[in-house]
């Protein structure tokens, strides 16, 4: 008998939910053994947010796994190479705070739009113009440490129940442009349904965030919806989904996304997704391209 390697990690973009969602359930894991699992996603994210310029990032993460029978212990670093002054990683996912600028998101009226320019920020801070640099910086981005326990596995309709909890250490600080300066905290739950060969998944988790230093970031609900349907009997599917959460910026929208993504099996162990997001909000970035790989790297046996 074998079963589903464990749990749905949305905990970054939007977009990235979907894609860890192929990759966690790619695999299979003999009752009792062990695996060390390597999974990595690159994404590409463009967006105006609440601003009057454009900023891009690009983002590479590395995950890496153990996955038990019902435990799963992982650790993710990501790479990120981005135009900073606007967008700084919250809780794992891309938030609009204006990096050390964060003053002027604060004082930000509901609704309007805060004006930039491209630049060269060279340390000095403005009151009333966001300078968005006109090159990209690469920085290494905050670890998340997650733990996830799977509570209950099945065949039927049920097919797991799991709860996880990550944090997040901030090995980066706010002038660094990637990281918030701050430990992120954040608990919750998955749940995945089968109707034959289809998967429907749903998933939660609440953040405690700590706030910048001109900037409110408020606790937050992460939230995602997908179903993953197969195209072949080699393993390849079409994934679709909805993902979001509450309000993490006082002043802006709740961040919502539509996505969709495909996977590929690649010989007994690895596997292959392609995908895509839409942003439907300001707090969202326009779009994001993605590309996610995993593979099982070790086996180690049960009693």
């Amino acid at each position: 008998m074998t079963k589903l390697v464990g749990g749905i990690p949305r905990s970054r973009s939007s977009f990235e939910a979907l894609i860890l969602t192929a990759l966690a359930t790619a695999g299979v894991v003999t009752p009792g053994d062990a695996q060390v699992r390597y999974a990595g996603t690159v994404a590409y994210s463009r967006g105006s947010y609440f601003f009057d310029q454009t900023t891009a990032s690009f983002y590479f993460d590395n995950r890496l796994s153990l996955d038990g029978d019902r435990v799963t212990l992982s650790l993710s670093l990501p790479l990120i190479l981005q135009q900073e002054g606007a967008v700084t990683w919250v809780a794992g996912s891309p938030t609009p705070t204006g990096g050390v600028q964060n003053g002027l998101v604060s004082g930000r009226m509901d609704g309007s739009t805060i004006g930039a320019r491209r630049g060269k920020r060279d340390g000095a801070i403005t009151d009333s113009v966001l300078v968005v640099d006109s090159e990209y910086s690469a920085s290494l981005g905050d670890p998340l440490l997650g733990l996830g326990a799977d509570v209950f596995t099945g065949f039927g309709v049920v097919r797991s129940v799991r709860l996880e909890g990550r944090v997040k250490a901030p090995i980066t600080d706010l002038g660094e442009g990637s990281g918030s300066g701050g430990w992120d905290f954040g608990a919750g739950g998955s749940l995945t349904l089968g109707h034959g060969t289809v998967l429907a998944f749903a998933d939660a988790t609440y953040w405690w965030i700590e706030d910048l230093p001109d900037l409110e970031l408020l606790d937050r609900l992460s939230y995602g919806l997908g179903v993953a349907v197969p195209l072949t009997d080699t393993g390849s599917s079409v994934l679709f989904g909805v993902s979001g959460a509450s309000k993490t910026i006082p002043s802006a929208d709740v961040p919502l996304s539509l996505d969709g993504a495909a996977g590929f099996g690649v010989g007994e162990r690895g596997f292959v997704t392609l995908g895509l997001s839409i942003g439907l909000t300001e707090s969202s970035p326009d779009l994001s391209l993605q590309a996610g790989f995993s593979a099982d790297l070790l086996t180690f046996p049960g009693g």
